[in-house]
């Protein structure tokens, strides 16, 4: 069944961190992932299980891409997309 939603897109939410983090200040960040200050990430709308804690998000590094991986809330601003 053809339905009007068919042909819609969702734009990914694009994220821009706010700060450096690393396993210094997320501790759950293997210790090879950094992010820069600056760095554009995309908020994962997939299902997490229940494993992201109220006071993050998850992410991903590409949109729409596994794997997600949690970022603090107050570490990330939305951003326009280009």
């Amino acid at each position: 069944m053809s339905g009007a939603f068919d042909k819609i897109e969702l734009t990914p939410v694009r994220l821009e961190v706010k700060r450096r983090l690393s396993n210094k200040n997320c501790p759950w960040f293997a210790k090879e992932r950094v992010l820069e200050k600056g760095s554009i990430v995309y908020a994962y709308g997939g299902y997490t299980y229940q494993c992201i804690s109220k006071s993050g998000v998850a992410v991903t590094l590409e949109p729409a891409k596994e794997p997600f991986f949690e970022v603090p809330k107050n570490a990330v601003k939305s951003v326009a997309a280009s």
